[in-house]
């Protein structure tokens, strides 16, 4: 019966974001179908399976919108060109952490699972090296695992989808005004995707957090001020998304 059908919209990150919550806010809509598992990594790791083998993800429930959320979507440049190939009309959104921040809760997610036995700094310092070994690990790629301070390169990333894909379907998020106030700000979400206002009656989801007492060390939060300076200056005049306020 829904064979012509296709997914309506995709979180694509950014990786360590709030996607998870921006997701459970999303799926909270009375229209609004939550896929069978949040990331399903069809567009980067599972392409090859096809079209069936990824809409089988899905409920396809009459009049309910589909959408899932990878964040890997984001960083992954294959991406882009396979979901325009897929629909067209996709709406993608995705939600931007300060790339310091970002980095760092990346780091100690690495930490945490076993995959990372270097300082935050040298593990910054040695990111290129690490990421043009293209090992595979237990957790992905080297490249995937270790992209600390490239990840947040979030401009070149976002210009990359809109080779593709038109501005207006592309909404993009700040991870702290989200957090301030989700409720009003998934309403903007919501109506991006064509679809009424709903205030839900579920708990306030917060974004991921990793735990321990860890902080960003001196050194290495000078050292990424530094590196992220000019990207965060594009990102600010091409998107809005200002990380110095």
């Amino acid at each position: 019966m829904f064979k012509k059908r296709k997914i309506d919209f995709l979180v694509i990150g950014a990786q360590k974001s709030g996607t998870t919550s921006l997701y459970e806010y999303l799926t909270a809509h009375l229209l609004i179908d939550s896929a069978k598992k949040k990331e399903v990594h069809y567009f980067d790791f599972n392409y090859d399976e096809g079209v069936n083998w990824y809409h089988k993800r899905f409920l396809w429930k009459r009049n309910h919108l589909q959408g899932e959320a990878t964040p890997h979507y984001l960083f992954d440049a294959n991406c882009a060109a396979r979901a325009f190939k897929y629909n067209p009309n996709l709406k993608l959104i995705t939600i931007l952490r300060n790339p310091i921040g970002r980095a760092f809760s990346h780091y100690k997610m690495n930490v945490n699972r076993g995959a990372e036995n270097l300082s935050f700094l040298d593990a910054l310092n040695k990111e290129d090296e690490r990421i043009l070994e293209t090992k595979k690990l237990e957790y992905g790629s080297s490249k995937a695992v270790y992209s600390y301070k490239s990840r947040g390169l979030y401009a070149k990333q976002l210009n990359g989808w809109l080779e593709h894909f038109p501005k207006n379907q592309l909404m993009v998020l700040d991870y702290e005004r989200f957090f301030k106030n989700p409720w009003d700000e998934i309403q903007k979400v919501y109506r991006f995707l064509g679809l009424p206002d709903y205030h839900g009656c579920l708990k306030d989801f917060t974004s991921n957090k990793n735990v321990g007492n860890m902080s960003i060390p001196e050194d290495a939060e000078t050292q990424l001020r530094q590196y992220f300076a000019e990207p965060n200056r594009i990102l600010a005049q091409q998107y809005g998304i200002n990380f110095e306020e």
